[in-house]
């Protein structure tokens, strides 16, 4: 369940350049393990399949981002009254058929899917 109180301000977040994780990683995929250096991971067209997720990625998520912030600096936007819109049951929280609620009946949101709601708390649901 989303709690608007358990939400953490932005931390800096360090990458170690030799964390275990990255060790492994180099070691799979070093043309050695691989049979040589000549053959790639992927090919051109998968390069560009990726390429172009990774930026729709980026893109969304500053897109995101800005609304956000320009949402933020309204004089008359309330973090609370927001949350109310989908805890209509008031208690505090919400779970997956709240927000597909919210959205369908307060918002009037209606072009999204279970999988996209499911991805939505799985992104940011700390419980």
């Amino acid at each position: 369940m989303v709690n608007p109180r358990h939400q953490s301000p932005l931390r800096s977040h360090r990458v170690h350049s030799r964390s275990p994780q990255r060790e492994q990683l180099s070691q799979e995929f070093s043309p050695a393990r691989r049979g040589g250096g000549s053959q790639q991971m992927l090919d051109r067209v998968e390069q560009n399949e990726l390429i172009l997720a990774l930026k729709q990625i980026i893109y969304c998520e500053r897109d995101a981002e800005s609304a956000k912030i320009e949402l933020a600096l309204k004089p008359d936007f309330n973090i609370l009254d927001a949350f109310r819109m989908i805890d209509f049951r008031n208690v505090g929280a919400f779970n997956q058929a709240d927000l597909i609620e919210a959205l369908q009946c307060n918002i009037g949101l209606q072009d999204f899917t279970q999988e996209d709601i499911y991805l939505f708390f799985k992104k940011v649901d700390r419980q």
